[in-house]
């Protein structure tokens, strides 16, 4: 897992499932996503097989196919770890900030440069 000096981290997102206050089946709507969130796991086998539960993932880590949710399960568990800034900005951010210091990271740029850089433009976009 790719980590720094505060060792590996990640940037989850939040999933949010929510009723309407106009709607008319407020109470089946209410079940259904306490349904999802009872048996998150059964998003893993659909064919995006995502989760947004830590608790889906530590069901499969040790079944063959899912070798990667240990690694998984350790970075969102990690101290460095935080959820994604409340920001409207944070998509636009991510598209035109981090994505391409990664992609210059990756390709060998110099790091500090890099992380000066990207300070520089994420802060330009939040003013």
């Amino acid at each position: 897992m790719i980590g720094g000096s505060a060792g590996v981290a990640g940037v989850p997102g939040p999933w949010y499932l929510s009723v309407p206050k106009a709607s008319k089946n407020a109470e089946n709507a209410k079940k259904f996503i306490k349904c999802a969130y009872d048996h998150n796991d059964l998003g893993l086998e659909s064919s995006l097989g995502l989760a947004a539960r830590i608790s889906a993932f530590e069901k499969y880590q040790d079944k063959p196919g899912y070798e990667s949710f240990e690694p998984l399960i350790a970075t969102l568990n990690a101290d460095a770890t935080a959820t994604r800034p409340s920001t409207e900005k944070w998509q636009q951010i991510v598209d035109t900030v981090l994505v391409p210091t990664l992609q210059k990271a990756v390709a060998g740029g110099d790091t500090t440069a890099l992380l000066a850089e990207a300070k520089t433009k994420v802060q330009a976009l939040i003013k």
